[in-house]
């Protein structure tokens, strides 16, 4: 593609029908599709969505990264990476797992935070589910990621308790806090 290059939306993934014009962004520098009209009757003012979101010419376009409205961290793809189309936004998570995994991700594929933090996108906090998630979180994981939170006198304590709890039979449904104060 070379800069003033017209296509049709359908074969760069944009409106069928459409015509586009490729230019250069005039706040960036950077390469970008602009509809044919805009580009002819307001040439100086081209400027890909990202510019136009910071400048205030484009709701859909955020500065990104930023956190959606469900929890999660959202970033924006650079050119270079080969598991999701280059300036698409895309939930850290997914973006962390796929890298691990060394592949894109499957359709049916999710993203599980262990811990229940969904700002927290270490390897090490993420599990790759094939079902869909129950609403929640794993009580298991959820007690030990509270444990794995404590300092180490407090998390010596409550395991003691534990222990002592399953040794006199009690079922771990069953189990109440410890009263840790004493």
């Amino acid at each position: 593609m070379q800069i003033g290059d017209i296509s049709d939306g359908k074969d760069i993934a944009r409106k069928s029908g459409q015509l586009y014009r490729y230019v250069l962004c005039q706040e960036c520098g950077l390469p970008c599709w602009k509809g044919l009209r805009v580009c002819d009757m307001r040439f100086a003012f081209a400027r890909c969505y990202s510019c136009a979101g910071k400048l205030g010419g484009n709701s859909k376009a955020r500065e990104c990264p930023y956190t959606d409205s469900e929890g999660y961290t959202v970033v924006r793809i650079g050119p270079d990476d080969p598991y999701f189309p280059p300036g698409s936004t895309v939930a850290e998570h997914r973006v962390v797992m796929a890298h691990y995994l060394g592949r894109r991700l499957l359709a049916g594929e999710n993203v599980h935070h262990i811990n229940g933090k969904r700002g927290d996108n270490r390897p090490e906090n993420l599990e790759l589910w094939i079902v869909a998630q129950p609403a929640g979180q794993f009580s298991g994981d959820y007690v030990l990621a509270r444990l794995l939170e404590m300092p180490q006198s407090l998390r010596g304590r409550v395991l003691a308790a534990l222990e002592s709890s399953l040794a006199n039979g009690m079922a771990p449904a069953t189990l109440r806090t410890p009263n840790l104060d004493s």
